[in-house]
């Protein structure tokens, strides 16, 4: 098993990561650190139905290796590509949202932590150290385009937390030499950012258009107030690196998915 982490956050003294594939006890397209979801199939999820059993498994291994117990709970949402986020509070159970329908999540101190999952789209993590408000956010084209980050950075700030301490972490997604879409998807990211995150590559053999997610995360949130020295992007990328990471797209909808976690930390 591989964790990618931010430095700062670490240093910060926030338990987080950015899980990878590798390290559990899932088999076949779900092979082997899978964090699909452990409610019971049906026919909208039934693609990324893995027995519950591993997936429980699964978590209980992630939560150690950010420094975690093994059976700390961990709050969840149902992720819908939307700009909604749910606020999780100290000693809140974070069994019922789990059937939220959201897509970040915010945790106070003396909350259990908070993760997202994905397999293609940006997870952010954002903490500040001042306050200890911590959360996990999942940002996919859609996501990005209703700006879901600085949208989840603003109620940050609305709890308590300071603009000027947050750090940013963006995690493994698909990268843009490999992104193609339409060119209405382009144009709406490049609308909602910049028009430096949609442009086309060379000689490209397909002659799409690509879209660079992280770059648009990063316009969106020097836009409002986050400065380069607190944004860390841990690199990889989910649909090239087979070995590595689950992927949406490359695996035609039949794959894992990965965990984003982070805990609040202790408040300076």
């Amino acid at each position: 098993m591989a964790v990618l982490q931010a430095p700062q956050m670490l240093d910060a003294g926030f338990p987080h990561g950015f899980l990878d594939r590798n390290g559990g006890v899932s088999t076949g397209p779900f092979d082997s650190l899978n964090f699909g979801s452990l409610a019971p199939p049906t026919p909208s999820n039934e693609h990324l139905h893995d027995d519950p059993q591993r997936v429980a498994a699964n978590r209980r291994v992630a939560c150690e290796w950010v420094g975690l117990a093994a059976t700390t709970p961990v709050a969840e949402v149902r992720q819908t590509h939307s700009a909604e986020i749910r606020v999780l509070g100290p000693g809140q159970d974070p069994a019922p949202l789990s059937q939220e329908l959201a897509d970040g999540l915010i945790a106070l101190p003396g909350a259990f932590p908070v993760a997202v999952r994905t397999a293609d789209c940006v997870p952010v993590l954002l903490a500040d150290p001042t306050s200890s408000i911590v959360a996990a956010v999942h940002a996919g084209w859609r996501g990005i385009v209703a700006g879901i980050v600085p949208l989840a950075l603003d109620q940050m700030v609305g709890l308590g937390a300071k603009r000027e301490s947050v750090l940013v972490a963006i995690g493994p997604h698909i990268r843009p030499r490999v992104f193609e879409v339409g060119p209405e998807v382009a144009g709406k990211l490049a609308d909602a950012s910049s028009p430096e995150v949609h442009f086309r590559w060379p000689n490209h053999p397909s002659g799409m258009h690509v879209v660079d997610m992280a770059r648009a995360l990063r316009h969106q949130l020097g836009k409002a107030g986050i400065d380069h020295g607190r944004l860390f992007d841990t690199g990889g990328c989910s649909f090239s690196e087979k070995d590595r990471f689950f992927s949406h797209r490359r695996d035609k909808g039949v794959t894992g998915r990965h965990w984003a976690l982070i805990a609040p930390g202790k408040p300076q």
